[in-house]
């Protein structure tokens, strides 16, 4: 199921910037055109449903290793809720994608000159183009690179563990040394 939004409802949170004039509409218009090569309307939750299935098996396996090898059965409900994350997560993803997918057209106008942006959709149209941005997203679930991001994620969890004892140690310090309110107190009927 794809779900479509009225243009006005794509830039309405991007400012004027983005807002399509005279001046910029070839800009945006080509924009367009190569962001829905890299997620064609017609395949766009497909993709990025099963984007996230693999790059959600790469978290799994950088951050949410094995919690106890001896315990299956906690394995089990975390091997269940990790399963479960793509297919819960896609009604947000359908809901937001129409303004991220207008975010990036935005983005390709901000980086790219209106000759470069014809020069990149000329070449998102080729057979070559085609192949290149429909593959693109899947770069990061190919087998060579979620290896490498499993090795990553593994670092990440050891940098945020480290990262979050050292942010609770000043958030304990902080409140430590932060003046504390006077106590009231209560007078007695004796």
């Amino acid at each position: 199921m794809i779900i479509a939004a009225p243009a006005a409802a794509e830039t309405a949170n991007l400012g004027s910037e983005c807002a399509e004039s005279q001046g910029n509409a070839e800009s945006l218009a080509l924009a367009r055109g190569i962001v829905d090569s890299i997620l064609p309307p017609d395949q766009q939750d497909q993709m990025m449903h099963q984007f996230m299935t693999g790059f959600n098996g790469q978290l799994q396996a950088g951050l949410m290793q094995k919690v106890d090898a001896a315990d299956p059965k906690m394995q089990a409900i975390l091997d269940k809720f990790a399963a479960s994350v793509p297919d819960r997560a896609m009604p947000v993803v359908s809901k937001h994608l129409p303004a991220i997918k207008q975010a990036m057209a935005c983005a390709y106008t901000h980086k790219f000159s209106i000759e470069e942006l014809r020069s990149i959709n000329q070449f998102a149209l080729s057979p070559a183009g085609k192949h290149y941005f429909g593959a693109s997203m899947s770069m990061m679930t190919d087998p060579a690179v979620a290896a490498e991001n499993g090795l990553y994620f593994q670092d990440v969890k050891i940098l945020m563990e480290e990262m979050k004892g050292e942010l609770l140690h000043d958030i304990a310090v902080y409140y430590d040394s932060k003046p504390r309110p006077a106590r009231s107190k209560k007078k007695s009927g004796h």
